[in-house]
């Protein structure tokens, strides 16, 4: 939990205080607070050197709080960062609850509000089948990391298309102390190893991945984009509701109340002191990277994870 509701005076004015931030103490009102969390975010993309003049950066957008807000932010940074937006929203085909529909339409309201044309990849039109259609498959894979897998590909096939030289996602620090428990558990050096606020470009297969929000808790970014009247999707999306990944994130949620400002100190710890080290492990058997037989994006196998997805899928009639 990064707030708490405060009946005091904001530390930056005389006006009353509506929270105290927990992990840093400090007591502010509306006005500050938002202040406070944009000037956070600008200090994260500086201190990690995400953006610089004239970049060209791809944002992933799902609709919900966290994507939102930072393309808000994004628009209100342009200026001073200088550099180019291409929202994109990967529609996923999700009918439950209308689910894809109505993330779709929120994420074309928010750009139209900013002046901005989104991107939209409906990966039934694109690819010949959608997340739906992976559930009633049944495959061994849960529903969430195939999830993941669709959206990583088609951000990087993006990337090449639109010849862009940034990704930028909207992971949270809750995401990635949640990332942090879930791969520790699995002993999984490789994904530990690769960690961090930002993924370096690797020349003709892979562009610069950013994460803005990778010093931001959840419970921040949820206020913000309360006080900013920030239109957003408010529910979790219906395959999710299974995912151990929210199991992952009670446990933080707890550890939090136990020790505030233990997510912040776990996931920037284990970046500046226990990366570097999994690091040279994993640069000593480093896996060659080539490009897919079929598709011809970067994979470390003769077919790409995507490929043999799709290959499965259409093996069954829908």
């Amino acid at each position: 939990m990064g707030v708490r509701m405060s009946s005091k005076s904001c530390r930056f004015c005389s006006k009353p205080a509506i929270l105290r931030i927990r992990y840093s103490g400090l007591l502010v009102c509306k006005k500050h607070f938002i202040e406070y969390f944009e000037k956070r975010v600008f200090r994260t993309i500086q201190k990690y050197k995400m953006i610089r003049e004239g970049d060209k950066v791809l944002l992933g957008l799902s609709g919900g709080k966290d994507s939102i807000a930072l393309l808000h932010i994004f628009t209100n940074l342009q200026n001073t960062l200088k550099f180019e937006i291409l929202p994109l929203f990967i529609d996923l085909g999700i009918q439950l609850n209308n689910y894809s529909q109505v993330s779709s339409e929120i994420v074309k309201r928010n750009c139209k509000k900013l002046g901005l044309d989104v991107i939209i990849v409906k990966i039934k039109d694109e690819y010949g089948f959608s997340i739906d259609n992976v559930s009633a498959k049944k495959l061994r894979r849960p529903i969430c990391s195939v999830c993941g897998l669709i959206k990583r590909y088609v951000l990087n096939r993006k990337t090449l298309e639109l010849s862009v030289n940034k990704v930028a996602t909207g992971h949270n620090l809750n995401d990635e102390a949640t990332f942090l428990l879930q791969n520790i558990i699995n002993t999984d050096v490789d994904l530990l190893s690769k960690f961090g606020p930002i993924q370096p470009t690797l020349e003709g297969l892979f562009v610069s991945r950013i994460k803005p929000f990778f010093e931001t808790y959840e419970d921040d970014i949820s206020l913000y984009a309360t006080l900013k009247n920030l239109e957003y999707v408010d529910t979790t999306c219906p395959y999710a509701k299974d995912a151990s990944t929210l199991q992952l994130k009670t446990i933080i949620a707890n550890l939090e109340n136990i020790r505030p400002g233990a997510a912040l100190a776990m996931v920037k710890g284990f970046y500046k002191k226990i990366k570097p080290l999994l690091q040279s492990i994993r640069e000593e058997r480093e896996e060659k990277i080539t490009k897919c037989k079929i598709c011809g994006m970067p994979t470390s196998m003769e077919i790409c994870s995507f490929c043999r997805l799709r290959d499965r899928i259409a093996k069954t009639n829908f």
